[in-house]
């Protein structure tokens, strides 16, 4: 089911999940300063890769804490340190 899209104040970033494609980002405005326009894209995905990694973050917790209650080992879930 698609969610509302999502979209800054002067609605010139839009975030669409779920939508035709799994995801849509837009990055828009009136003029032509493409400059501008790029580097709002590029800071909007970073925004949007920091909350994947929480999420992807949250659902190893899950998983881990599902592994203990049933006494298991969550070795092979913990990452590698980098």
């Amino acid at each position: 089911m698609p969610l509302p899209p999502r979209h800054n104040d002067n609605k010139t970033f839009l975030v669409w999940i779920n939508e035709e494609d799994h995801l849509r980002v837009i990055s828009m405005q009136k003029g032509g300063n493409m400059k501008e326009v790029f580097t709002r894209f590029c800071n909007g995905l970073t925004q949007v890769e920091l909350v994947q990694m929480v999420v992807d973050g949250v659902k190893l917790l899950i998983e881990m804490e599902q592994r203990l209650e049933q006494g298991q080992a969550i070795d092979d879930l913990i990452p590698a340190q980098k």
